[in-house]
């Protein structure tokens, strides 16, 4: 392999394999149990990840890579990628969400036993926020990622927290998002409204849009015509 051709091999960022969340999970456990959070320690153990999650993880993640020197925000997601952020990246600035507070406390004592406490507050940051009223400021962030998170809003609100994720999104920044996938096509569960879902599919495809000119993705624009529309 040419030295040019394999110095730009060795820059390329890697994506975090299966083993990188297997161990990461386990390590945070097992460091984590002597503390006040054992039942969450010993699950990071027990049930470090199904490979169906790791392949979700995947996808929402590597599109974003490298996160280095970038202000990331994970919208509602299960905490298992943040931990791995923390651990592997040096210089990213990271806001974990969700809707309550229950994460932060185990989240934080997690961090601090792999020995990041010392971000917390710093470039490490653990906040409650509604997606559907992010608190941030326009064009806050570079990169955004949310898993398995809109499908839980419930009402009007993915459409609202979609339009939210795309105002706080730097020109040029990137956003992924997971949701499930039916062959059936769209249907909607957990919620009753009186809209339809024509209309509801007419109001994510008007978001996805949005999200895709800011991002100036072509994968994510083509991505939101095959799954919004």
């Amino acid at each position: 392999m040419p030295r040019q051709r394999r110095l730009i091999w060795l820059a390329m960022p890697r994506p975090f394999s299966l083993l990188d969340y297997y161990l990461t999970s386990i390590e945070v456990g097992l460091k984590s149990l002597p503390g006040g959070y054992r039942k969450e320690a010993a699950a990071r153990i027990l049930n470090p990840l199904s490979y169906p999650r790791y392949m979700e993880f995947q996808l929402a993640l590597k599109p974003l890579l490298p996160v280095d020197g970038r202000r990331v925000l994970d919208i509602g997601s299960p905490k298992l990628p943040v931990l791995l952020l923390a651990k592997h990246t040096r210089s990213c600035e990271l806001y974990a969400t969700d809707i309550r507070d229950y994460f932060i406390a185990p989240t934080a004592h997690f961090l601090t036993k792999i020995g990041k406490g010392d971000r917390l507050g710093k470039d490490i940051h653990l906040c409650v926020q509604d997606a559907r009223h992010l608190t941030y400021g326009d064009a806050f962030f570079d990169r955004i990622f949310s898993i398995s998170v809109l499908e839980h809003v419930p009402d009007r609100g993915d459409s609202q927290a979609v339009r939210e994720i795309a105002r706080v999104l730097r020109p040029g920044g990137i956003v992924t998002l997971t949701v499930p996938y039916s062959h059936a096509g769209y249907r909607e569960e957990f919620v009753s409204g009186p809209y339809t879902s024509a209309v509801k599919r007419a109001a994510l495809s008007i978001s996805a849009t949005t999200i895709a000119r800011r991002c100036n993705s072509a994968f994510l624009t083509r991505r939101a015509c095959e799954c919004w529309t």
